[in-house]
């Protein structure tokens, strides 16, 4: 597909938007994809006991849900709860997540970055510094649901206790988005190409 606003000059390892300098690609290999989204407590958890008492770091208690649905907030990171706050994950005390509500729409990756859907990923930072500017070759040319071309440019902001190595984690911002993106791009558990941006790329986030 023929991109005006992205050229990949995949024999010099250097790729430039329209009207911005080449940037030095570097290969880190292919790595397995995986999705997060907000967690939103919805119509799933209507009617189940609010038996979980969800807390800051300092013990203060935020909302009472259902277990289900902290489950789900935990695994995700980030939750949108049914009074339409949104709390982050923000640690642990005596073993117990807690959460900080956030004004972010999308919650807040490991550096206090606001996330972003089809930009953000959560990578090892043993294998990809946060932070990192990257290229993902399978997701230049991807219409985004949200509206706009994704030119294959994410950022490395956030990590998991479960990526580890070879794994990259998309921040998708909705499960809604999952079955589009499996289809068109990705399915979970595929390898992608990933590449680090070693120059300043102008205007290069989607």
């Amino acid at each position: 597909m023929a991109l005006a606003v992205a050229v990949i000059l995949t024999a010099g390892l250097a790729v430039a938007g329209e009207g911005t300098p080449a940037a030095d690609l570097v290969p880190l290999g292919r790595f397995r994809v995986s999705y997060y989204w907000v967690a939103e407590e919805d119509a799933r958890y209507e009617g189940l006991e609010r038996s979980e008492a969800l807390r800051d770091p300092d013990g203060r208690v935020l909302a009472r849900v259902s277990r289900a649905y902290r489950a789900a907030l935990e695994m995700e990171g980030t939750g949108r709860i049914a009074d339409g706050r949104v709390l982050n994950y923000a640690g642990r005390v005596g073993g117990e997540c807690r959460f900080v509500a956030t004004p972010y729409p999308w919650g807040f990756g490991v550096c206090d970055t606001p996330l972003v859907p089809f930009q953000s990923v959560a990578a090892d930072p043993a294998r990809i510094p946060s932070g990192s500017l990257l290229y993902i070759a399978e997701f230049a040319g991807f219409l985004m649901p949200q509206g706009g071309v994704q030119r294959g440019f994410f950022r490395a902001d956030d990590v998991g206790s479960l990526i580890h190595g070879d794994r990259l984690d998309i921040f998708i911002g909705s499960q809604a988005e999952l079955e589009t993106v499996e289809r068109l791009v990705a399915p979970t558990g595929a390898y992608v190409t990933v590449y680090r941006l070693a120059g300043d790329v102008p205007d290069a986030m989607p």
